[in-house]
This record gives C-alpha cells, sequence and structure tokens, in this order.
C-alpha cells in the first residue's frame, strides 16, 4: 500500500524530465544521443542572417547577400520570417549537409550587407 499522496505528474520536453518524488527516470544512453544530435546536425533547414544598419532584405528577387554564395546552392535560398535586431531566418529549399550549411554561411558572412550568418540550430542546455 502507498502512503502519502499517489498522484505523480510526468512531463518530458526533448531530453529533460521532471518528475515528482520516487520516480525513477532512465535517460537515453550516451551513445543514442550523440547519434541522434549528428543525424540532426547532419541535415540543416534554415540559417540565421544578420544583416548591416542600412540593409534590408526584400521578399521578392535574389536574397540580399546570396550574390556571395557559389554553387546551385545559391538559387535555393529563402528569405524567411523576420527574427528582430536586423536579423532573419534565411531558408533552404530543401535540407541541405551540415557541411553545406557551413559553407553558404561563411559565404554570406563576406557579403558587404550582412553582419553575421550561423546555421540555425536547436539550442539545448541539456547535458
Amino acid at each position: 500500500m502507498i502512503a502519502g499522496p499517489v498522484c505523480v505528474a510526468l512531463l518530458v520536453i526533448g531530453a529533460m524530465a521532471v518528475a515528482g518524488p520516487s520516480v525513477a527516470i532512465e535517460a537515453p544512453s550516451a551513445a543514442a544521443q550523440s547519434g541522434l544530435r549528428a543525424v540532426q546536425a547532419d541535415r540543416v533547414k534554415a540559417l540565421i542572417v544578420q544583416y548591416r544598419p542600412g540593409y534590408r532584405p526584400k521578399s521578392t528577387g535574389p536574397l540580399l547577400g546570396s550574390s556571395a554564395v557559389t554553387g546551385a546552392v545559391r538559387s535555393q535560398l529563402r528569405l524567411g520570417p523576420p527574427l528582430g535586431l536586423r536579423m532573419w531566418r534565411v531558408d533552404f529549399v530543401r535540407p541541405v549537409t551540415g557541411a553545406t550549411a557551413a559553407r553558404v554561411a561563411r559565404q554570406l558572412a563576406t557579403h558587404p550587407a550582412i553582419a553575421l550568418a550561423e546555421i540555425d540550430r536547436p539550442v539545448s542546455f541539456a547535458q
């Protein structure tokens, strides 16, 4: 027989689990976690681009700064929603590899209109 409260709440968000007293939660193995991160990290859907003051991308036509990008991926860039602080999400038409996304971000960052460009990745505080 259980003494005390019999209601236990369990909330799972991503890799974080929160539970009431006396509840054991088994975390995924380190190998499973690193494998999942590797798969997720290898397919990139978007970049975060911050434009310098005085520059504003247009929703039509080529993406401002895309002239710095080489290869067929240049035509695969689409302006996403504004994020504030002169930052915009820049979407790939189809997900690309992490290496391609990193190359495109480096190339975009060389354009005079762009202050920074980086891969849009989920932020996690779980360790």
